[in-house]
Parts: structure tokens; sequence; C-alpha cells
């Protein structure tokens, strides 16, 4: 018995909000990496944002007139620091916060205590590709400083300790 059979490319056209497909991309795996200085330069320095290490999705969206719901999920180290981070489509910045002259424009961000543990960062956000060729969603991470070293899943002092699993998924939904 159901209450409705939604086909499997999705919600006819005029209907909103069916699961079309989903995919993911998850970071079991302790990861460190060097990065620059986002607030070089005179801040939102982007050329200093690297890639984060497997997270990334590629998706084909079925239909011109889908949404792609992207939420990440990451745990962060550092030792009273500041990480920043970026969701993007391609090379385009998604959800570019308006109004800020200083600081973080364009990206999100996450601060750790003195005690060098993890802190967690998730956001969603629900974008309009327009296209039907594959796109790719990915994350980008910065320091706060120069030479900076980034921790993903593990915090400073332990690659073996209380690790972490961080994750992107994207879903593609019906207009």
């Amino acid at each position: 018995r159901t209450n409705r059979i939604i086909p499997r490319d999705g919600l006819p056209s005029g209907s909103a909000g069916g699961i079309i497909q989903v995919k993911q991309a998850v970071q079991t795996q302790p990861q460190s990496a060097t990065a620059g200085d986002f607030h070089g330069s005179g801040g939102n320095n982007f050329s200093a944002m690297a890639d984060i290490p497997g997270l990334s999705v590629s998706i084909t969206p079925s239909r011109s007139d889908s949404k792609m719901l992207i939420s990440y999920h990451l745990y962060i180290g550092g030792n009273n620091t500041v990480t920043y981070i970026r969701l993007l489509r391609d090379s385009t910045g998604l959800a570019i916060p308006s109004g800020v002259t200083n600081g973080s424009t364009g990206v999100n961000f996450t601060t750790t205590s003195s005690n060098g543990f993890m802190s967690t960062n998730s956001f969603q956000f629900l974008d309009s590709p327009a296209t039907t060729s594959s796109v790719t969603y990915k994350l980008q991470w910065a320091g706060n400083a120069s030479n900076y070293t980034l921790y993903l899943n593990r915090y400073p002092q332990s690659s073996t300790n209380y690790i972490g699993s961080s994750s992107i998924t994207v879903m593609e939904v019906s207009g």
C-alpha cells in the first residue's frame, strides 16, 4: 500500500520536491594539509583556498529545471584557530553573503578552542544549476595565517585518536 508513486525521472513538470538521484562522498581518513592565508593581501584571498581531499561530488542533472540540495558535515581540527570553508559548483562560489566588506565573504568558517580538539561545521544549500551537463560540487578550505596546517577528521595532536568522518551529499530535486 502506498500514498504516492513517483516516477524514476522525478515528478512531472509543475510538481516539485521529488528526489531524483542522490550522490555522496565520504572522507573517513584523517587528513592534514598546508594552505594559504585567507586574510592575506587585505582579506578574502580566494587564491589561498585549496580543495578538501575526497570531498567532491559530480552529478549530471536529469532535467534543466532540477534543483540540487547540497549538504555537508565536516570535522575540523585545530588549536585556537579559524578554518575557512567554501562551497563551489565547478569554479563558482555558492551561498555568498552580501554586504560583507571584511572577513569571510563567500565562505563559512569554524573556530577551534585552545584545547586542540575538533569542531563541526555543517551547511545546506539549494542550488539551481539550470543545465543537464555534469556539474561538480566541492569544498575548499584555507587558514588564517601563512603556512597554516589544516586538519580534517582529526585533531592536531594525534592522527589516530578521536577520528571523525566528513561528507558531502548532493540530491537532485525535481523543480
